[in-house]
């Protein structure tokens, strides 16, 4: 099964997240799936709680004035709800299927770990996995010599997303992911 929306997700369809991919620009055009140009994104989220991004995009996290997270919140395990991740090749960007994936946040250690299952044709199957260290605030980083991810949770606990990077022997990935519980 293929987590990443056939048509892009609209604003209407995202008014109810506390988390939302905002891009900079047209980012990857009509490949983008999970993303809101950022005057879509922004106008009724709390401009002083942004998430995670890069050049292309930032997830933001509507977190009414709040900044770290609920006490209490213990270990999660969140569902994918969806994601949009690019293999860049020689031949240009094309979109990557996500089948799968795991994302479980213990906030009592403060440590996260997680796996996407991809493919494409170029690559055949590809997973990502990273884990690290997640913080008061719910903002979790990972960085190794093939990958990184940058992510964070909804104060509540009840939402997470990140953006990870990946590089193979030819070419990249780059993706976005939403989660719930």
């Amino acid at each position: 099964m293929d987590v990443t929306p056939e048509v892009a997700l609209t604003a209407k369809d995202l008014a109810d997240n506390q988390l939302v991919w905002g891009r900079w620009g047209v980012a990857n055009g009509d490949l983008e799936r999970l993303t809101l140009a950022m005057s879509e994104a922004w106008p009724d989220r709390d401009p002083s709680n942004i998430g995670v991004g890069n050049a292309e995009y930032v997830l933001i996290r509507d977190a009414n004035g709040r900044e770290r997270v609920d006490a209490g919140l213990g270990q999660i395990d969140f569902t994918l709800s969806s994601a949009q991740a690019f293999y860049h090749g020689e031949a240009g960007v094309s979109a990557m299927a996500v089948r799968d994936g795991a994302l479980s946040v213990d906030f009592n250690r403060g440590a996260f770990t997680t796996s996407l299952d991809m493919d494409h044709d170029v690559t055949g199957e590809v997973q990502f996995t990273a884990s690290g260290k997640v913080d008061e605030k719910g903002y979790f980083l990972s960085n190794s010599a093939d990958g990184n991810l940058a992510g964070t949770t909804s104060v509540d606990g009840s939402e997470a997303g990140y953006l990870f990077e990946q590089q193979l022997e030819a070419g990249g990935i780059q993706g976005l992911t939403l989660w719930g519980q």
